[in-house]
């Protein structure tokens, strides 16, 4: 877990993005989800944990509400 959000903090510090900034976060609980939660935190980002049952404009309200510059999801919701 450690390596794996290590491994994704280095990366996202890479992206356009600045310390500080809402990154939103919709995946089903696997141990993925708690790595790149852990990961966004180390490289200094606020995680806005979306339901994954969200959808359309509820969706949309939600991400936008928590200001959100950029959006990581699942395999599973990439449909």
């Amino acid at each position: 877990m450690d390596e794996y959000s290590n491994r994704l903090a280095r990366y996202i510090r890479t992206q356009p993005m600045s310390r500080g900034d809402s990154v939103a976060l919709i995946m089903e609980n696997r141990p993925q989800y708690v790595g790149t939660w852990l990961g966004l935190s180390k490289a200094g980002f606020v995680t806005a944990l979306v339901n994954t049952n969200l959808r359309k404009d509820v969706l949309i309200h939600s991400i936008k509400a928590a200001h959100c510059k950029s959006i990581i999801f699942g395999a599973e919701l990439k449909d």
